[in-house]
């Protein structure tokens, strides 16, 4: 899965990839651009990805 990071830094980027990797089924393999490139061993857990609800947690982080 690609998956566009909603936070602009590379910070807010890097905690995404983490929280994702940390996450059973998933691994994120590269980041650049902003945008995340994540293995997922389910199309379930693929879905939950592209829904972006991590997306937007990691992203509030650096909001607060």
């Amino acid at each position: 899965v690609v998956l566009k990071a909603e936070s602009p830094s590379e910070i807010g980027q890097v905690i995404l990839g983490n929280s994702i990797t940390l996450s059973p089924g998933t691994v994120t393999l590269d980041v650049h651009d902003g945008q995340l490139l994540i293995h997922c061993l389910t199309t379930e857990s693929a879905q939950q990805l592209q829904n972006g609800e991590a997306n937007r947690r990691a992203a509030a982080l650096e909001r607060n």
